[in-house]
């Protein structure tokens, strides 16, 4: 008996389909994504698309059986890649994104989903009737921590939602492709949109380029939801310590989520000034690998993924409200 329980179990494992993923882009979080490829045991990098030839070299050094190019057609028409995985700048995303689609590949892009919301939009109007996957990568919601306050706020636990405060601050990296809000923020937006599961009314911005003219590092921004609620964010490149830390506020109880610190989750029982915090064990885990993951799990079952592109274009469309306020400082409604 147990010889045959063996022998199943050894062609269960033959008969394991692993996938085949694609990298296009080898910059910041493209090598992060080829080790938890590696480390995943059930996908394996295949194709790396990057203009740059050190960045191909390096792929190729992590990676030895890695094909590499620097056409995205290349890419495209090759049969031996199932989903591709989009880390280019910002400005990139809506052009490849929409190169992918078009091969019918699976893709996970980066957030935020595209440049501009027109560009969000046109990607939710390509036909899809062909099964795959399409997802944004907005990671926080894959991170233990949030999923808690998420099911926190499902069951009722902290009350009516009143506030929830975001601060993203910290000596980052200065890119050149976009300012500290569509680096930094679309993290928070994402958090903020998924517990209140709904758009804000309106927003307004305020911001300033401190470290150089053509790129604002430091933004302030507020966003009025239908209920009542408030949402405030603070992102900055120009700050001396690093902060990453979102604050939950409900009629009963409150979370403070800080991604920083060694215990990431306190609950406040009481909305009494003074109220005693108390931890929430939260268990270890790698966010983006979760969201790799889970990009895998959808692509093997066919569900649904958590942060499809419609989410990312809901992004997409308060970025750009706020970058408008910002600009013209001034409220601007939503529809």
């Amino acid at each position: 008996m147990g010889s045959v329980c063996g022998r199943c179990r050894r062609l269960s494992f033959e008969l394991t389909v692993v996938l085949r993923v694609g990298l296009v882009g080898y910059g910041y979080w493209g090598p992060n994504y080829a080790r938890l490829l590696r480390e995943s045991g059930r996908a394996t990098l295949s194709w790396c698309c990057d203009l740059s030839e050190s960045a191909r070299a390096a792929a190729k050094q992590h990676d030895p059986a890695v094909k590499t190019t620097s056409n995205l057609d290349e890419l495209l028409e090759a049969n031996d890649c199932d989903a591709i995985i989009v880390v280019v700048p910002t400005v990139h995303h809506y052009a490849v994104t929409k190169h992918i689609i078009e091969a019918g590949k699976h893709v996970l892009v980066e957030k935020p989903l595209t440049a501009t919301s027109e560009e969000a939009r046109d990607l939710l109007a390509l036909p899809h009737d062909d099964g795959t996957i399409r997802m944004v990568g907005h990671v926080y919601l894959y991170n233990p921590a949030v999923r808690y306050i998420r099911e926190a706020v499902a069951r009722g636990t902290l009350g009516a939602l009143r506030y929830l405060g975001a601060s993203r601050i910290g000596f980052s990296p200065k890119r050149d492709d976009v300012d500290a809000l569509w680096d930094l923020s679309p993290h928070d937006i994402s958090m903020v949109l998924h517990l209140l599961g709904k758009m804000p009314a309106s927003v307004s911005a305020f911001s300033h380029a401190y470290l150089r003219q053509d790129r604002a590092d430091v933004v302030l921004s507020t966003m009025l939801f239908p209920g009542g609620q408030i949402a405030d964010m603070q992102a900055s490149w120009d700050t001396p310590f690093k902060q990453r830390r979102l604050t939950v506020v409900g009629e009963k109880q409150s979370l403070i989520f800080d991604d920083v610190a060694a215990e990431k989750l306190s609950l406040y029982e009481s909305t009494a000034a003074g109220a005693p915090a108390q931890t929430v064990p939260i268990p270890a885990a790698e966010p983006l690998g979760s969201q790799l993951d889970h990009f895998l799990d959808c692509i093997e079952n066919g569900a649904a993924p958590l942060t499809p592109f419609r989410d990312g274009l809901d992004v997409v469309t308060v970025l750009e409200a706020l970058s408008h306020s910002a600009a013209t400082r001034s409220t601007v409604t939503l529809a």
